[in-house]
């Protein structure tokens, strides 16, 4: 399954431009089987959740969250959306971040790692408290992307892409393809504990 897995909406990310309606006919003209929501240091209540799915009609729409944390760096969270009691709030503690999402069952993956931080090394840093990392997106060039790949084969974690869009066209420039069929948050989670998922860049 092709899912962008790094969407933000104007719903709650303001610096999107992108109507949540609008969303669909850009997924099904982009040859993605879904996307994930993941607004900046926010989460669509269940309500809005439960409505916006039934619109979507047989588009897969899931949701996790990109938080910003103290250190500066954002990470996507991917868990059960629909079973947690963790309270995430933006410039949140790193370190709290990767303890209270992985006793919640769920994934933390850098994004953009390498955006602000071309020389920074984060392999002490993230050893064993990442799941993954995202590779490329539209805000990951390709000396960001190369030493992505050079870390993801250092801490031997999951390699994933997004689009990280905030525009319409960006959506299905880049997203993940997974091995097994995605029905939730808790499939994902799986897919990228067990490395079942791998990055597409359509150039």
């Amino acid at each position: 399954m092709n899912i962008d897995i790094h969407v933000h909406t104007r719903y709650y990310s303001t610096c999107s431009i992108i109507y949540p309606k609008d969303i669909f006919d850009k997924v099904r003209e982009s040859n993605l089987d879904g996307i994930i929501i993941t607004e900046h240091n926010a989460i669509w209540s269940k309500s809005e959740r439960e409505k916006y799915k039934k619109e979507a009609n047989e588009i897969l729409i899931l949701w996790g969250i990109e938080i910003s944390c103290k250190s500066g760096l954002h990470y996507l969270v991917y868990f059960d959306i629909n079973d947690y009691s963790f309270n995430f709030y933006e410039n949140m503690d790193d370190f709290e971040l990767f303890s209270n999402v992985h006793e919640i069952g769920g994934v933390v993956i850098p994004a953009h790692l390498f955006r602000y931080n071309k020389n920074k090394d984060f392999t002490d840093i993230f050893n064993s408290q990442i799941d993954g990392i995202e590779i490329k997106s539209n805000n990951i060039d390709l000396e960001g992307m190369y030493k992505s790949i050079e870390l993801s084969k250092k801490l031997k974690i999951t390699q994933i892409a997004g689009s990280d869009a905030h525009s319409l066209d960006i959506i299905g420039k880049y997203f993940t393809q997974f091995d097994n069929e995605i029905l939730n948050e808790k499939d994902v989670v799986l897919a990228i504990k067990n490395d079942k998922c791998r990055p597409i860049i359509n150039s």
